[in-house]
């Protein structure tokens, strides 16, 4: 006996949201690596500017020049300038990272029950499977009680022959 086989009907559908699922992750990383990247260079502003302000203690405990400490000076307001910024970078990634990790709870939420219909056909299929299956093997012993009927002698014709 030949059976179909399974084919679910919202395939297609379920293959465009695990693209998307994927793309979403994808999109997630590249945000989280961006981030990490944004922290370490704000961290070596951070530790530059740390050195500037040494410098600037030293020199003025020697005697002060006061070319090099109007350059210092001017390299920390620079310093000071590039750290707020790479602050307010890293502040906008957390916020992007954020959103983007809701939308992948999204996706997922899609991809997921997508699956779970999936598997109810399954289960449907396996079901109808059976069931014919079933309904043929019981028309096999139908047919074969009906022949072995047909086929004995009852009781009372031996009598008579």
């Amino acid at each position: 006996m030949a059976s179909r086989a399974f084919r679910f009907r919202l395939q297609r559908v379920l293959d465009y949201r695990e693209t998307v699922e994927r793309r979403v992750q994808s999109e997630l990383a590249a945000l989280e690596y961006e981030r990490v990247r944004a922290e370490e260079a704000l961290r070596q502003l951070e530790a530059e500017r740390e050195d500037v302000l040494m410098q600037l203690v030293e020199l003025q405990r020697g005697t002060l020049d006061p070319f090099e400490d109007g350059l210092l000076r001017a390299y920390g307001r620079d310093l000071d300038a590039r750290i707020d910024g790479r602050i307010r970078e890293v502040a906008e990634l957390d916020r992007r990272i954020v959103a983007k990790r809701e939308e992948l709870i999204q996706a997922s939420k899609g991809r997921k029950v997508m699956e779970r219909l999936r598997e109810q056909a399954w289960q449907a299929f396996i079901a109808e499977q059976l069931r014919v299956e079933q309904a043929t093997l019981d028309e096999i012993g139908g047919q074969l009680f009906v022949r072995q009927r047909r086929d004995r002698p009852v009781a009372g014709d031996e009598a008579s022959s």
